[in-house]
């Protein structure tokens, strides 16, 4: 089971997670709006689909390893093994989004609350970092932004 850990974002500490809230769709609405009666063919389809897929090739192409100061992060487990599996798990089933950005599994201690280890990938540039979770929560996995 996937726990998310939550922190409330904090001025003083840049290492705490940032609370990401998707942005709206309204840009993929213009691209599945229904054709108009004159150009009900086939190619439309065909670059309505290629339209939806250009954004996601090109986070892939943007997120160079290294190339910034954000994470992102999708989980927080009690074991390191547990961790690792889920990032393996992510990288496969978002190889799109995921594919050229590193894991950063970080081991945290929470006091009461235990040991956990954090299930982060980075560090990306901060733009990329929210499109990778603009582009989950779509999917429904739960993403939040961390700065390194």
């Amino acid at each position: 089971a996937t726990v998310m850990a939550q922190a409330a974002p904090s001025a003083t500490s840049p290492g705490a997670p940032t609370q990401l809230t998707p942005a709206a769709p309204a840009a993929n609405a213009a691209m599945t709006a229904a054709p108009n009666k004159t150009d009900q063919s086939a190619s439309s389809t065909t670059k309505t689909a290629a339209a939806t897929a250009a954004p996601a090739m090109a986070m892939k192409a943007a997120a160079k390893p290294g190339a910034g100061s954000w994470e992102v992060q999708f989980a927080a487990l009690r074991s390191e093994e547990d961790a690792n599996k889920e990032w393996k798990r992510l990288q496969t089933a978002y190889a799109d989004l995921l594919g050229g950005v590193p894991s950063d599994i970080q081991r945290a201690d929470l006091g009461d609350k235990g040991i956990f280890f954090r299930v982060r990938g980075g560090p990306i540039d901060e733009a990329t970092a929210r499109n990778i979770c603009a582009e989950m929560a779509k999917h429904s996995q739960g993403c939040i932004l961390a700065r390194k």
